[in-house]
């Protein structure tokens, strides 16, 4: 698998409210497929965002490491990827590999990203 079609797999995500210290309370969200995942905030929206990047750099580390990414279920058949890296802020060697990957799969499927 590239690492394109590994940024597409649908992960199970779950999502709490979580009581930090009396009367303070946080957004946690994990994708408990993929140990290790999991941020918190006190905005949902930032809270996705720091998963996401959790998500990106756990699979990016254990793919360069050469050790297995957890797979539960098949990647999306569509998707760019990019964005989410931008996004995250990742660097842009990561970037740039991602949109390469992805520009070659949908030019063999005939099709242009999304």
């Amino acid at each position: 698998m590239t690492l394109s079609e590994h940024l597409r797999v649908p992960y199970l995500l779950e999502a709490a409210s979580v009581e930090v210290s009396p009367r303070q309370w946080v957004c946690r969200l994990a994708y408990p497929e993929l140990e290790g995942c999991v941020a918190e905030s006190p905005s949902l929206e930032d809270a996705m965002r720091k998963l996401e990047t959790r998500r990106l750099n756990i699979i990016l580390t254990r793919l360069d490491a050469g050790q297995p990414v957890p797979v539960p279920r098949a990647p999306l058949a569509t998707g760019y990827s990019a964005w989410i890296a931008l996004e995250a802020a990742l660097p842009g060697d990561i970037v740039a590999r991602i949109r390469r990957e992805e520009t070659m799969q949908h030019q063999s499927a005939g099709a242009t990203p999304d």
